[in-house]
């Protein structure tokens, strides 16, 4: 009787062993499996950040250049508006000086006349 109930209770032990191990398996793989889902989430969001980092360093960089367009078609525009500036400028000496010659001259045929 003992020698069965020993029998009985290693087929017991072993199966509650057998049991035991396989749910601990089970436990770790799932928990590897979460572990493994969790990295690949982690580096998905670090890639997504990287290349967010990415574009807004371009968009800095894209608003330095539209910036520095925008002030070279300013200073064209000044310096185009200067010159009409100056040239208007000299246009207007020169129908001043004109209307003055043509005075002097029309004061010396007057002063010659008489």
């Amino acid at each position: 009787m003992d020698m069965i109930k020993d029998c009985q209770n290693r087929r017991t032990l072993r199966k509650a062993w057998t049991s035991w191990a396989q749910k601990y398996r089970s436990a770790f793989a799932d928990q590897q499996y979460k572990a493994k889902i969790l990295l690949e989430a982690y580096l998905r969001w670090k890639d997504i950040f990287r290349r967010i980092d990415k574009l807004e360093v371009k968009a800095e960089h894209l608003i330095v250049v539209r910036n520095e367009g925008l002030l070279f078609r300013c200073w064209e525009a000044w310096r185009v508006g200067a010159l009409q500036t100056r040239t208007e400028k000299e246009m207007n000496r020169r129908v001043q000086a004109r209307i003055v010659w043509q005075a002097w001259v029309v004061w010396k045929r007057h002063t010659s006349v008489v």
